[in-house]
């Protein structure tokens, strides 16, 4: 049973716990539409755009029937920690009990580099590793099953606050089989590893489907 998967029921008991963000609303697939309001919203109603560059990155950027969650990197400048925790905690909660959007978000030292099938097929290709700092706890319950993710005390990672951690990813694009597959399968191409929010939200649905991997 995948933390991703939504098999709540109309009548069962569900709970879904980021750090310190609770919803019992069973998410949906996103779709370009209630992204865009998601991200129009946090551009409205908070600084976090103003004070960080917002990337989407992952499934979004090829399939939103194939993904159930959006995923976000974060870069710039950390003068506080527990502001950065905040502002995490503030997309939690708009996206899981507002727009009932599962995202998942981590602030990376620098944005995800664009891997080509030349580089990967190399017997010569270094993987990237990259610090990220992001909530290190989380929680699904579905009547009697509980899944539980708890990052901090674990080997290589520092708690930074009360539910942020900070660690590394050793390897970038990683041993994933899906990220894998997807640029072995692409040889002509180099697939677009982010999209910044600020393009996302100043742009149309064409710039999206023109300027992300599905074409």
């Amino acid at each position: 049973m995948s933390t991703f998967d939504n098999i709540a029921k109309p009548n069962d008991y569900f709970l879904y716990q980021k750090g310190s963000v609770i919803t019992r609303r069973a998410w949906n697939r996103p779709s370009y539409n209630n992204l865009k309001d998601f991200l129009t919203t946090i551009r409205n109603e908070s600084n976090f755009l103003n004070e960080y560059e917002v990337y989407l990155m992952g499934g979004v950027l090829y399939d939103f029937n194939s993904t159930w969650d959006v995923d976000f990197c974060v870069t710039g400048d950390v003068s506080d920690v527990n502001q950065l925790e905040e502002y995490m905690n503030y997309m939690y909660d708009i996206a899981l009990n507002k727009f009932g959007l599962l995202i998942d978000i981590q602030w990376l030292e620098k944005v995800l580099p664009e891997i080509s099938y030349e580089e990967i097929t190399s017997e010569n290709y270094v993987h990237h590793k990259i610090m990220y700092r992001k909530i290190g706890y989380t929680k699904k319950q579905i009547n009697d099953y509980v899944h539980v993710q708890d990052l901090r005390g674990t080997p290589n990672v520092v708690s930074l606050t009360e539910y942020l951690v900070e660690g590394i990813h050793e390897e970038y694009p990683g041993r994933k089989e899906k990220i894998i597959n997807r640029i072995l399968s692409n040889p002509n191409k180099v697939l677009k590893s982010v999209l910044d929010v600020d393009t996302f939200l100043n742009t149309d649905e064409e710039y999206f489907i023109q300027n992300t991997n599905r074409i």
